[in-house]
């Protein structure tokens, strides 16, 4: 057996990603902007969550929709708790509403955000949320679709 020449790519994954996620234009602004404590827990994204907030960013500065597809498991909750954290700290006349289908899905968001510091308002209906919408306080809403 021989060994295979270390080459710059040949990284393992995590080394990969580590590289990544800690270089140094992308460390200060890590630790700043994308730390969340989730119930006194200390969380950062993961690769795929940091590079799908920072497209969604750009979206918001072009003051352009868009939609960021998620499978089970991958994160949804924190990418919409880092992305609304951030558009309420940089669009100061924004306002952020969710909307969910689903009542586990539902409370897993208000649960999220509530342990993030970030304190949600549900609305029962259209007209409250039109209502809530007029108003300069709260700036985070959400609205449950069944």
């Amino acid at each position: 057996m021989t060994w295979l020449p270390v080459t710059i790519n040949a990284h393992f994954k995590l080394d990969k990603y580590l590289l990544k996620m800690c270089a140094k234009p992308r460390l200060l602004e890590l630790i700043n902007d994308f730390v969340l404590f989730d119930g006194g827990v200390k969380k950062l994204p993961r690769v795929h969550q940091y590079f799908g907030i920072k497209a969604a960013q750009a979206f918001v500065d072009r003051y352009e929709g868009g939609i960021i597809w998620h499978t089970q498991g991958s994160g949804k909750s924190i990418v919409m708790v880092l992305l609304a954290k951030w558009i309420l700290e940089n669009k100061p006349n924004a306002r952020v509403v969710i909307v969910t289908d689903r009542d586990e899905l539902d409370k897993q968001i208000e649960g999220v955000f509530t342990d993030a510091g970030h304190p949600i308002t549900r609305t029962s209906s259209g007209r409250d949320l039109m209502s809530l919408l007029g108003q300069a306080k709260p700036h985070l809403q959400r609205i449950a679709r069944h």
